[in-house]
């Protein structure tokens, strides 16, 4: 009798546990852009260069970190930055990190990361990846770099990777 009831009371906290995890972390769970501002922006001929001119960017590959100094959610991207510069630092790009009212014009939302080829190529723009966590686990970031590797090493045309409906713990510039 006590061991159904112990088991019976084990099942209800682990409910209970699972259910207040859920609730407390679902408000951390928004959409990159939710109101597709930067799937318009994007696509628009000068996005690129209108990045190019705001970040002075020059003829090395180059890594901007976008964070936003008041969000909560840079504490859950902070490992996989690290990671992130260790992997890109070794192939000798530029690390930087801007304020996101720098570009909020063209950022929806922090933390993102924008990565450009030495030819200043846009290679990826988005953020980090998809999920509560933020973590490498699943990572947006990898699969575009592993995309630009495989394009250069088989000589193909390096296509922008852009992810606007990414979901995970991110804050939005102010107007």
């Amino acid at each position: 009798m006590i061991n159904k009831l112990f088991t019976l009371l084990l099942l209800i906290w682990v409910c209970l546990t699972a259910g207040a995890f859920y609730y407390f972390s679902q408000p951390k769970l928004q959409l990159f852009d939710p109101n597709s501002r930067f799937q318009n922006i994007m696509h628009s001929d000068n996005y690129v260069s209108l990045l190019h001119k705001q970040l002075a960017l020059n003829a090395r590959p180059t890594v901007i970190h976008v964070t936003d100094s008041n969000c909560s959610c840079n504490v859950l991207t902070q490992a996989h930055i690290v990671d992130l510069d260790k992997q890109l630092a070794a192939l000798n790009f530029q690390i930087h990190a801007v304020d996101i009212k720098e570009l909020k014009s063209l950022i929806p939302a922090a933390p993102a990361v924008l990565i450009f080829s030495k030819m200043r190529d846009l290679l990826y723009a988005g953020p980090y990846s998809s999920g509560y966590l933020c973590n490498k686990d699943n990572s947006l970031v990898d699969l575009a770099l592993q995309q630009a590797n495989y394009a250069i090493e088989n000589n193909l045309k390096l296509e922008p990777f852009i992810v606007s409906q990414g979901q995970g713990c991110f804050c939005y510039p102010e107007k």
